[in-house]
């Protein structure tokens, strides 16, 4: 494997090709995962999440749903907020899962290796769902979004934290400089391959921009109750809840 990998992009436009670049990427990164996150976010991202965790609305849920579960942050807050719930955590990776499973399995919780836009679960599995940096991940975003809503109970809640792609095209050009610069030197340090995180910005380029973003978050039976903003705009909480 080359340091670059200057079919990045090309990769990116393509769901099925995406999914498998995915899946070879974080299968790399899960033996780092929390020393490059907190590396990435300069010591925030767990600050992130719990703000993320603390400002669900659910109340008393019986299951909680957790995507792009890695190897299972978000699982772990979840159990603390609502420990009388079922926790379910979902990955792409099998290095992830298999780090999750190690990590925190027994604890009761449950991890199944699967797709977001297929979700193994059945119409109104979960009371919430959760996802850290999982939504600009996916192949095919309003797919995703269908599948969520579908697992979601009726009235049940999401929360999702992620990157922005800004509307204000300064802001695109400083983030994308940001992440580039900081990414490329946090590959090549952790794993000595700069495009691993420069990853990063090249998904963010083809997100929706926060606009278009809450269009298709409506389109697909969600509403957004509340979030906020990091990190010089660059990062954000949404909180949403199932109304259709």
């Amino acid at each position: 494997m080359s340091l670059f990998r200057p079919q990045l992009n090309t990769e990116l436009a393509d769901p099925e090709s995406k999914r498998k670049l995915n899946r070879f990427m974080f299968d790399i990164i899960a033996p780092k995962y929390h020393i490059t996150t907190r590396a990435l976010s300069l010591g925030r991202d767990e600050v992130w999440k719990n703000e993320l965790i603390s400002g669900l609305d659910a109340e008393k849920p019986l299951v909680c749903l957790d995507l792009a579960t890695g190897p299972g942050d978000l699982a772990v807050l979840l159990a603390q907020r609502y420990p009388e719930a079922r926790i379910v955590g979902l990955d792409l990776s099998e290095e992830m899962i298999a780090i999750a499973k190690r990590n925190h399995e027994e604890k009761g919780f449950e991890f199944h290796c699967g797709d977001i836009c297929e979700l193994p679960f059945e119409d109104g599995f979960a009371d919430v769902v959760t996802g850290g940096y999982a939504l600009r991940n996916v192949p095919d975003l309003d797919l995703a979004l269908r599948e969520i809503n579908r697992v979601l109970k009726p009235g049940g809640v999401a929360g999702f934290l992620d990157f922005v792609n800004s509307s204000s095209p300064f802001r695109r050009v400083l983030h994308q400089g940001m992440l580039h610069f900081w990414g490329g030197l946090c590959g090549l340090i952790m794993h000595g391959r700069p495009w691993i995180y420069q990853y990063i910005p090249a998904s963010l380029a083809r997100f929706p921009k926060e606009d278009d973003l809450r269009e298709r978050i409506a389109k697909a039976g969600f509403e957004v109750t509340g979030g906020k903003r990091y990190f010089l705009g660059l990062m954000e909480t949404l909180r949403l809840r199932k109304v259709s």
